[in-house]
Formats: structure tokens, C-alpha cells, sequence
């Protein structure tokens, strides 16, 4: 067992506008290979031609001008040019058709531009019935038709609707999540904010502002095309220089546990347990501690390496963060951090702390009871409902998600990612909006805890061990717990679910959070 290592990742490759192309392409060979069966994909999926002038009569398609080519007039695509079992289709079009956005496929041959109008095309086929695509600017309709011995046909088609792009946003939304009333201000635009609200701003990079009767804060949000909407947790307010704000650790809020007896691990009756999480005979007794609300930021975790971490330190980003606005990134959770890095900086003077044990860590996501499959309470719904059903394939990602940490559970491996990795196996129904680590806060808390289920894996200050196989502890390996944005839940959502990592690997889904 272990992590899922980020690297190597195949990216999804965009679905292009022909993408419906290929699928008529595959249907006509159905077409052609079973006759009995082409009339029902006909009707499905035909679109419908144009009437006739007048019931009874067949209306007459525009005959080619004299300024087209005969090449333009007429091609022949019979196999057997020499054969006699052949007809002849003057196709035409109704609606404008300029090329060479628009084409013909007869069956599978190559795209076909028509001329310039009147678009009529003529073609001699070999006698049999073949399957017409029209295209226009990516989008496709088409028809069956059948071509007699010896026969004329005069085809219409109509031109589909061509694909209007969306032209580019001009303006997003940033949602600010504060912890108590202060007034908000994004570039001009202010406002007065209890808890939650999202204000509309132009695109681009504005100056944050919150103020409130702790003191005010500042940092920045850069709003793109491609990314128009963000989110931003201010945990508290404060009188601070703008730069440093993002990593002052004087921002930190701290949970009370309550002093607890449990017995640590996974249950026997519960599903999908671990050898290596098999509950163990004796009780711990649990004193009561501090915990940080959310994990570690990346904007506390690079202030302390900038100011007092270990000058060795051979600390990066990860590689995706510059697909995170700047101003935002300071909000994520600190990754790439080892065991050692994480313990130096919980025990700095100005946090007082540690890394949580096992026991610390289960009692907290446990909320106080005995046995807690999954850290959220009854009203988050059903983890279950999230279970895995297989590849996602990137054309089947459906956008739309809530940003808002209400109706989310967390951050996992779901519909975001498998737009970005389309070989992950990932959660088709559920997107959190986030492909790669999300801001600390954005989701559901658990007890005032935020993201105890998801988002980066969480350093721990126990050695790994394997109670069931009887396996002492391994030097060097350190537990972690909490599941991480690469996990595809529930087993990895499941509060006795625990890995480990080498305490001096560097990993992009592992982070930390401290205790007292």
C-alpha cells in the first residue's frame, strides 16, 4: 500500500469540434453492415430535410452556376469506376453555407467543401445506401439516403446550426468567508459582509481589504478567463502589513478537543477496513488539546521558511501552482513539506506546538464518540451516495459545482480532476470545483474543523506500525490520516482510514496541521 504518486499524469485531452463526426463515422458503418438495423438509428437521430413546395412534388434543388468547375459540379466516388450499378445525387443545402466552414462525408470518405453558393454538390455512387454528414463549424447533421441503378436523386439537406463561441467573460465573482461582520472591499467595489458573500468584480487582479473589530487584513485575487470565480477564507482579521499577512501565524485558530477515551482504529464490523487500521484491544485516553481549524497554509508555511525555517531546506511548490491565482495560493494548504519541516514549524514560539499522534488526531475527527465511520454528522447526507463507479472519461465531466462549503463534504479526487488527469479513477457525480488542492475552509467543517476529510493527507507524529500483522514500528515511516484531493472516496473518507510516508518524502497531497 501506498500513496498515489502525482507524477506522470496523462493529461485530458480536449474533445475538438468534430468529435460528433467521429460517431457518424462509426454509425454508418453499422449502417452498411447491418441494413435491418439502419432504419431505427434513422429515426432517432435524422434531421428533419426540408419540405416540398407543394404535397406531391419534389422540389427542385438550385442548379450550380456557370462560374463552378465541372470538378466542383461533380465527383465520383464509385469503387468500381468501370461498373454499371450506379446513380447520380445532386445534393444541396438550405441555409447559408460559407466554405470552407462547411463540408460533405459521404459513409467515411474525407470532408467534402462545397462550393460557393448556389452549394449544390453533384456525386456518382455506386448503387446501395449510404449515410450523408453535413457539417458546419463543428456541428453535424445527417441522413440516410439510397442511390438506384441508373437513377438521379435530388437531395436537401439542411445546414445545421453553426457553433456560436461564448465570447470571453468580462467579470467574475469572489466569494469572502469572514469570521465575523467586517466590511469588504474588492478594487471599488465594498460592502458590508456578516459570514459569507460573493461580490462581482472585473477580471483581473484587485486589492482584498477586510475590516473588522479584530483589525483589518489585506492580500490580493486574480480573476482570469479561464478561471473567473474564487473563494477566500479570512480566519481573522488583523493590523499587519499587507505582504506578510497571508503567512502570519498569528492568524491561527485554534479548536478545543475535549478529554476522551477511545479505542483506536477501524472496527471490526466495519466495512473496507485495513489490515494495517484493525482497532486495537487497548483504550487510549486522550487528553484534552488544541487543534488547528484548518490545515497548514502555504502562505504561513513559506513566511516561516522565509524568516526562521531551516536554510537547507529544499522546499518547492508544487508544480500545478502557478494555475493558482497568487492571491489564493497563500490560502491552499502547505505541501512538498516533509516530517521534519512540519514538527520544526508546529514548534516554533510563535505556534507552541506539535504534530498531533494517531490517537489525537481520531479523537478530534471523531467529534467525542465511540465509533464515527465518517467524520461528518447525519445532516452532511450520505459519504456513501460518493462511491466510485469507474474511469471518468473527460467528455463525461459535468461542471456546475457549488463553491460554497455548505453543500460540499471536501476536496477529493471527483469530476474536477478527471479534467485535468483523464486516466484517474475519480467520482463522476461529485465535483468540488477544485482539480487540485482547494483553499482551507471551503468546505463543511467537522466540529470546527475544517478539512479533517480530504484536501492533503495530514502529517502525524506516530511511527507506522501493522497491529493485525504483528508488524513493529518502521523507522522512518510516519502515519498519515485524512485523504487527500488525489483520494477517490469513501474508503479514504472513512475516519479510522490511515497511510504512511518515508518522514522525508516531499509529497504534493500530503500536508499538516499543528496541536497543543
Amino acid at each position: 500500500m501506498s500513496l498515489r504518486l502525482i507524477q506522470g499524469v496523462t493529461m485530458a485531452s480536449r474533445v475538438g469540434g468534430f468529435a460528433l463526426l467521429g460517431l457518424v463515422m462509426s454509425v454508418s458503418v453499422a449502417l452498411r453492415a447491418a441494413p435491418g438495423q439502419a432504419q431505427t438509428t434513422q429515426t432517432q437521430t435524422q434531421t428533419t430535410p426540408a419540405q416540398p413546395a407543394a404535397p406531391g412534388t419534389v422540389q427542385p434543388p438550385p442548379q450550380p452556376s456557370a462560374s463552378q468547375t465541372a470538378a466542383q459540379r461533380e465527383q465520383d466516388l464509385r469503387r468500381n469506376p468501370k461498373g454499371r450499378e450506379w446513380g447520380t445525387v445532386l445534393l444541396a443545402i438550405t441555409g447559408a453555407c460559407a466554405p470552407p466552414a462547411c463540408s460533405i462525408q459521404v459513409d467515411t470518405t474525407p470532408l467534402l467543401p462545397f462550393p460557393a453558393p448556389p452549394n449544390t454538390r453533384e456525386l456518382r455512387l455506386d448503387s446501395g445506401r449510404y449515410l450523408i454528414t453535413l457539417v458546419n463549424n463543428g456541428e453535424a447533421s445527417y441522413e440516410q439516403l439510397t442511390v438506384a441503378t441508373g437513377g438521379r436523386e435530388n437531395k436537401i439537406m439542411k445546414l445545421p446550426a453553426a457553433v456560436v463561441a461564448a465570447p470571453p467573460p468580462t467579470s467574475g465573482s469572489v466569494t469572502v468567508v469572514v469570521p465575523l461582520a467586517s466590511r469588504v472591499t474588492i478594487g471599488s467595489v465594498s460592502q458590508e459582509v456578516q459570514t459569507e458573500a460573493t461580490l462581482s468584480v472585473p477580471l483581473g487582479t484587485h486589492a482584498l481589504r477586510v475590516e473588522n473589530a479584530n483589525g483589518t487584513e489585506e492580500t490580493t485575487v486574480a480573476l482570469t478567463a479561464e478561471r473567473p470565480n474564487t473563494r477566500v477564507v479570512i480566519l481573522a482579521a488583523r493590523t499587519a502589513p499587507a505582504p506578510s499577512s497571508p503567512g502570519a501565524v498569528s492568524s491561527i485558530r485554534w479548536v478545543a478537543i475535549a478529554t476522551a477515551r477511545i479505542q483506536l482504529g477501524c472496527p471490526k464490523n466495519e466495512a473496507d477496513c485495513q489490515a494495517e487500521e484493525e482497532q486495537k484491544a487497548a483504550s487510549d485516553d486522550v487528553r484534552a488539546f488544541q487543534m488547528m481549524a484548518t490545515e497548514v497554509t502555504a502562505g504561513q508555511f513559506e513566511q516561516w521558511l522565509r524568516t526562521s525555517g531551516p536554510a537547507t531546506s529544499t522546499y518547492d511548490r508544487a508544480s500545478w501552482s502557478n494555475q493558482i491565482p497568487v492571491g489564493e495560493l497563500a490560502q491552499h494548504p502547505a505541501v512538498n513539506v516533509t516530517w521534519d519541516e512540519a514538527a520544526a514549524f508546529c514548534a516554533q514560539p510563535a505556534v507552541g506546538g506539535r504534530l498531533p499522534t494517531e490517537a489525537e488526531w481520531e479523537s478530534a475527527a471523531r467529534g467525542g464518540r465511540a465509533i464515527r465511520r465518517y467524520p461528518w454528522d447525519s445532516a452532511a447526507g450520505d459519504p456513501e451516495r460518493l462511491r466510485n463507479t469507474g474511469p471518468l472519461a473527460p467528455q463525461q465531466a459535468q461542471s456546475g459545482a457549488s463553491t460554497t462549503g455548505a453543500r460540499k463534504l471536501g476536496n477529493f479526487a471527483d469530476a474536477s480532476a478527471g479534467r485535468k488527469f483523464s486516466d484517474w479513477m475519480v467520482l463522476p457525480d461529485y465535483d468540488d470545483a477544485y482539480p487540485y488542492t482547494a483553499p482551507v475552509g471551503s468546505f463543511r467543517a467537522v466540529n470546527g474543523l475544517f478539512d479533517i476529510a480530504g484536501n492533503v493527507y495530514e502529517w502525524t507524529s506516530d511511527t507506522f506500525d501493522d497491529p493485525r500483522g504483528g508488524k513493529i514500528a518502521t523507522p522512518g515511516l510516519k502515519v498519515l490520516r485524512g485523504g487527500s484531493w488525489t483520494s477517490t472516496p469513501p474508503q479514504s473518507l472513512r475516519t479510522a482510514h490511515r497511510m504512511f510516508l518515508a518522514a522525508t518524502r516531499r509529497q504534493t497531497d500530503v500536508g499538516f496541521r499543528c496541536v497543543k
